[in-house]
């Protein structure tokens, strides 16, 4: 089918943070035109050399001038300083009937190591099936689908042209404190298990030697 105005395939991708660029070749191959923004230089550079279109930069200090029909942030929200004023920035790339896919993982079901991974220190701000829709709210999105996968959360947002958005200092503060929260209780939580565990090893240890 041509790449013609009329047709389906009039759709476009703007991928923040697009890493090695995996969706975006994929995309490629039906959307007329699939964009990455990618921080990384060594990430830029090897989707450049695979003939994928990504700029160098740090999203929202850096965006493209177009308006795409999506706008897929896929485990980039966790690592936002301040991902309120992050989020509602989309909306200036997002064309007004587009759809903003976020991508996170799941406080409630942690992914990788728990200390490393999970919880570690590019981890900025955890969220849950329940917190992702409010903070969407906040940003000015209507929030149409979540949904758990394999790697956390994925949630479905159009924006609202009704909403407004009032940027202010505290939000990181009240994210940050939140995240100390979460991490306090899962690393209790880690302690626990592990107790557990060494107590069920020294129990069926002296099972057999009795």
């Amino acid at each position: 089918m041509p790449l013609d105005k009329g047709g389906p395939l009039h759709d476009t991708l703007l991928e923040i943070g697009s890493g090695e660029g995996t969706l975006l070749e994929a995309a490629r191959k039906s959307l007329h035109e699939a964009v990455g923004l990618e921080y990384n230089p060594l990430f830029v550079t090897f989707c450049q050399e695979k003939g994928l279109k990504v700029i160098k930069g740090e999203w929202p200090q850096i965006a493209p001038e177009s308006k795409f029909a999506l706008v897929a942030m896929l485990h980039v929200v966790e690592h936002l300083s301040d991902p309120l004023f992050s989020l509602n920035q989309v909306k200036d790339v997002l064309r007004d009937d587009g759809v903003l896919c976020i991508g996170t993982p799941d406080v409630w079901r942690p992914v990788g190591n728990l200390q490393k991974t999970f919880l570690g220190p590019d981890h900025l701000i955890l969220l849950s099936e329940r917190t992702i829709r409010p903070l969407l709210a906040k940003a000015g999105f209507e929030v149409f689908a979540v949904e758990r996968v394999e790697l956390g959360l994925r949630a479905l947002a159009r924006p609202r042209p009704d909403a407004s958005f009032e940027f202010t200092s505290d939000h990181p503060a009240k994210l940050r404190r939140r995240l100390v929260f979460h991490q306090i209780r899962w690393q209790l939580f880690a302690e626990w298990r592990e107790w557990l565990a060494n107590r069920r090893s020294a129990l069926g240890s002296s099972e057999r030697l009795d």
